[in-house]
C-alpha cells in the first residue's frame, strides 16, 4: 500500500515558537505498511548574528522521531511524485514562515555537499520563495562543498502620494 500523501493545505500548518526557533510544521501523510507518520517542518534558528533557515521531513514511528534532512535519505522512501508533493509542502511551509517572522538576514546551505544540478533545484525553488517575499538571495561561496546563500529583506519603500 505505501505511503498516503494527505495534501497540500496551510489549514494543517502548526506555527511555534520556541527557544528562539520558529518552525511551521506540517502533516504529510501516513504509510500505514509500516505504521509511521510523516511531518514537512522548516524553520528559523539562531546563527551568529542572523538566523538560520532548514527543512527536514520528519518520521514518526513507535514513539521514535528522525529527521530526514537530505534527499539521499528520501529518494528510496517515496515515490517521485510523492517527493515532488513533499517538496510544494515545504516551499508553501516556507512561504508561511517567512510572512509570519520576516526575519531581516537568512543564511542557509544544503545538507549534503556537492550536489548536482537535479539534486539544487530544491534549493533554487526554495531561493524562488525567497525572492517572492521580498529577499534579495545572494550565492555566497560554497563551505565544505556545501553551497550557502545569504537572504536580505529588502525594504519598503514608502508610498509616494
Amino acid at each position: 500500500m505505501g505511503f498516503e500523501f494527505a495534501g497540500i493545505s496551510k489549514d494543517n500548518f502548526d506555527l511555534s515558537d520556541e527557544d528562539g526557533n520558529s518552525t511551521v510544521l506540517s502533516y504529510l501523510g501516513y504509510d500505514p505498511e509500516f505504521d509511521t507518520t510523516y511531518f514537512a517542518a522548516v524553520a528559523l534558528s539562531p546563527f551568529s548574528e542572523y538566523v538560520e533557515y532548514s527543512f527536514t521531513v520528519i518520521e514518526r514511528r513507535d514513539g521514535d522521531e528522525r529527521e530526514l534532512k537530505s534527499g539521499l535519505d528520501t529518494k528510496a522512501m517515496f515515490s517521485k511524485a510523492d517527493r515532488t508533493a513533499i517538496l510544494h509542502v515545504i516551499l508553501a511551509a516556507t512561504e508561511a514562515l517567512l510572512k509570519w517572522k520576516k526575519p531581516q538576514t537568512v543564511d542557509r546551505c544544503t545538507s549534503d555537499a556537492n550536489l548536482d544540478e537535479k539534486a539544487m533545484l530544491k534549493h533554487i525553488l526554495v531561493g524562488h520563495i525567497f525572492k517572492k517575499c521580498g529577499y534579495e538571495v545572494t550565492r555566497l561561496d560554497d563551505w565544505n562543498g556545501q553551497a550557502v546563500w545569504l537572504a536580505e529583506l529588502i525594504a519598503e519603500k514608502p508610498q509616494e502620494g
